[in-house]
């Protein structure tokens, strides 16, 4: 299989992942915080759901880096180190981004969901080690 369609999908995966991880942690916070009160599995698909709209512009920045890596002949355990400084950095500049639209609505929860926005985003990318050593 090309090298640039197990990228697309490796990406595909960890965004997904990522999201999912996500939307279960900003649902426990809410629940710890008292945030929400009603309907709690609607609750888990609604924060599932904004979760993968809102970290989809900088999985997109993440698989456009990738993609110019494996161009230049990066493979194995340089691409995922690459895979995992670009994540980290993202991670970092989604989870100040929400930090500062949800600090007036939601305040002190505004840190859990940037926290579980790292967490999530470098566990994906960790959970796909063994991946990226099969894309040569």
């Amino acid at each position: 299989m090309n090298r640039y369609l197990k990228l697309t999908g490796r990406t595909m995966t960890i965004w997904l992942l990522a999201s999912g991880i996500n939307g279960v942690l900003c649902w426990l916070a809410a629940i710890f915080s008292a945030v929400i009160h009603y309907d709690l599995t609607e609750n888990l698909i609604v924060a599932v759901s904004i979760s993968l709209s809102s970290l989809a512009p900088g999985f997109f920045v993440f698989w456009f880096v990738l993609m110019v890596k494996t161009s230049s002949n990066t493979k194995e355990r340089a691409l995922f180190r690459c895979a995992l400084r670009v994540g980290c950095i993202l991670a970092i500049i989604t989870a100040l981004l929400a930090r500062a639209l949800l600090a007036g609505s939601f305040g002190k929860f505004s840190f859990e969901v940037a926290s579980s926005i790292a967490i999530a985003t470098i566990t994906s990318i960790m959970l796909h080690y063994h991946c990226f050593k099969k894309i040569k």
